[in-house]
């Protein structure tokens, strides 16, 4: 019965393990904020529906998707016999509003695919090359929709088909894996967490990672016609619910064969950089342990760590209080100084995160005692002034003008700050005046930018770029967006990069050994970099701190490293569905294209470099 309006979501990095009584907000209003003027623009197999606001991005969408069908129907030798109706919006906000679901849409819903009216919904905020695969991921569901159900409502009534069957093809010919994606599965598979694929029947971030892998097998092992074969074979079977025929008929193995050489797929994969590689521990101690308790419904993580001005504090997120607080840890031995959002509250829903998309989510003032996020309240996100060390919301400020802000940035003297942002579809640095209010825009350019941090003296600041399907560093003048310098260059994904505190290095987290993300360092005199470190699992939000006496020279950062909290083994019980309402009857089935599951511990690493 689940399978009628079992929709294929994309969901966020956290669906499992953040904010579990969250997952799909049961029982809260869906509340409407603006009209649209709907239009319609029908292409070679796509009724396209569009308003005027987002006129600009039809030509892309249309092209994206007329791309893909072709793509795919050769991929899977399949013409589908009905037009499909796509609806894409401006921004997520808006997308949260459609109609087309009656249910309440979470900012971690990032589109959908229904099997009633064969609908894709999306919104088109994303790099070029993430709207690419995320418009691909969602067709693929199409096709599934086409080749399996054969446009019976019936047989989607009557069909349970494992999710990671949906949802790993989706993410396969998609092609949405990322080097984060990659990192929690080999931190899965070097923990020895791979369950037998043949069974797995629970929904989760890790069912999607798994289930590419699957076809990654496939493919390898039999080719496309081997993926085919599969879908054809389990079409026989389709109401039998029996995974195991259509293994056997398709492969020629019995399920347990296949769960082994799947198993011997990941470990060759994967196993051989534990030898090569080091452990976080091996570069510093661990200051906000994960619980390690074996129940997971207590399982906690803390992630996207600030280091204060001093040193001395970190602020963080955490899952450790049933929702997602933000905290104030000790740097020396993480203990909990101060829940800042703790309790209940109706002055904002949640706060808004983009770790696990590389992104940073905290900023401190100069001075060590407020602390500055955005979150979600209403139709927008706002941003959120703490004090640090007596508790307490100190301003919630609106910014009407953009959407989407992310990625904060105190800057040096205490009256500004920066953060990305989607202004009229475009997503650019602005900065926020604390004192008049006032907004600027601080690149100017058509380029999709984020991650903003500010020189110690306040002139400079550096962000992020995507160029394809990269992440590169630039610098720009705080105060003439058309002064800017790339700094880094290649296909590597160069992220989250800070200065050092006497502003001759810049510290960044790439994935240019391996597609694995590690610390590197550039001289900004000399142009020298330099990879710092070389562990297995992955390095992010570097930043620097003080000497223990307080003086130069400097010791490297503060890291965010380690994918195991995410690596728990999907659990063959269907009725939790990883936090989610049991999928018995209406509630959509969740497909991920852009963002991801991680966890991140918080390690202090002191080792003492010269400049």
């Amino acid at each position: 019965m689940r399978r009628l309006f079992s929709a294929a979501l994309v969901v966020l990095v956290l669906a499992s393990l953040l904010a579990p009584g969250r997952v799909l907000a049961f029982g809260k209003n869906k509340i409407a904020y603006q009209n649209f003027d709907w239009r319609i623009y029908k292409s070679p197999h796509f009724d396209v529906y569009y308003y005027p606001e987002e006129e600009a991005l039809l030509q892309e969408v249309v092209s994206d998707a007329e791309s893909q069908y072709l793509r795919l129907s050769q991929l899977l030798d399949h013409e589908i016999k009905f037009r499909i109706p796509l609806i894409y919006y401006k921004t997520h906000v808006e997308f949260e509003q459609t109609n087309t679901l009656l249910e309440f849409i979470p900012e971690f819903v990032g589109a959908f695919a229904l099997p009633i009216e064969n609908r894709m919904v999306l919104p088109m905020d994303a790099p070029p090359d993430k709207k690419y695969s995320l418009i691909g991921h969602e067709l693929t569901h199409i096709f599934e929709y086409s080749i399996l159900y054969q446009e019976s409502l019936s047989r989607a009534f009557r069909s349970n088909v494992p999710d990671w069957i949906m949802e790993g093809l989706a993410s396969h010919l998609g092609r949405d894996e990322d080097n984060f994606d990659k990192m929690i599965i080999r931190d899965a598979v070097v923990n020895g967490l791979i369950p037998p694929i043949s069974r797995l029947q629970t929904l989760n971030f890790l069912t999607y990672r798994y289930g590419q892998a699957a076809f990654d097998f496939i493919e390898e092992h039999y080719g496309s016609e081997g993926i085919r074969n599969l879908l054809w074979e389990f079409r026989k079977s389709l109401l039998a619910n029996n995974i195991a025929k259509p293994i056997k008929d398709a492969f020629g193995l019995e399920a347990n064969e296949f769960d082994r050489q799947f198993k011997k797929f990941l470990q060759k994969k994967y196993l051989p950089a534990l030898l090569d590689k080091k452990e976080a521990e091996d570069y510093g101690k661990e200051v906000a342990a994960k619980n390690r308790r074996p129940d997971y419904e207590h399982e906690y993580i803390t992630f996207s760590p600030a280091l204060s001005p001093s040193g001395e504090l970190i602020a963080a997120m955490t899952t450790r209080y049933e929702d997602i607080d933000v905290v104030i840890i000790s740097a020396k031995d993480g203990k909990v100084f101060r829940n800042l959002t703790k309790g209940f509250t109706n002055q904002f829903e949640y706060p808004v995160y983009g770790a696990f998309q590389g992104k940073k989510d905290l900023t401190w003032s100069p001075e060590g005692d407020r602390v500055a996020f955005f979150a979600r309240r209403e139709d927008e996100r706002a941003l959120l002034i703490y004090d640090a060390v007596r508790g307490g919301l100190e301003k919630m400020i609106s910014i009407p003008s953009v959407d989407d802000e992310l990625s904060p940035a105190w800057s040096p003297d205490g009256k500004t700050i920066a953060f990305e942002g989607n202004a009229g579809g475009q997503v650019d640095l602005f900065a926020y005046d604390l004192d008049s209010g006032e907004v600027r825009n601080l690149t100017q350019d058509e380029y999709y930018d984020g991650n903003p941090a500010w020189s110690p003296d306040g002139t400079q600041i550096l962000y992020n770029r995507r160029i394809n399907s990269s992440e590169k560093i630039f610098m720009v003048d705080a105060h003439d967006p058309s002064r800017k310098v790339q700094l880094t260059f290649g296909d590597s994904s160069d992220i989250q990069p800070s200065f050092s505190r006497d502003g001759k290095k810049v510290w960044y987290s790439s994935d240019a050994n391996g597609g694995i993300f590690n610390l590197y360092s550039i001289d900004l005199q000399a142009g020298e970099i330099r990879r710092q470190t070389d562990i297995l699992g992955g390095v992010f939000t570097p930043l620097e701190l003080p000497d223990e006496n307080g003086k130069g020279p400097w010791s490297t950062p503060i890291t965010a490293a380690d994918a195991s909290a995410c690596s728990a083994p999907p659990r063959e019980n269907p009725s939790r569905s990883s936090g989610r309402r049991s999928r018995r009857a209406s509630p959509p089935r969740s497909s991920r294209s852009r963002r991801r599951c991680s966890s991140a511990s918080t390690t202090t690493r002191r080792r003492r470099t010269t400049n």
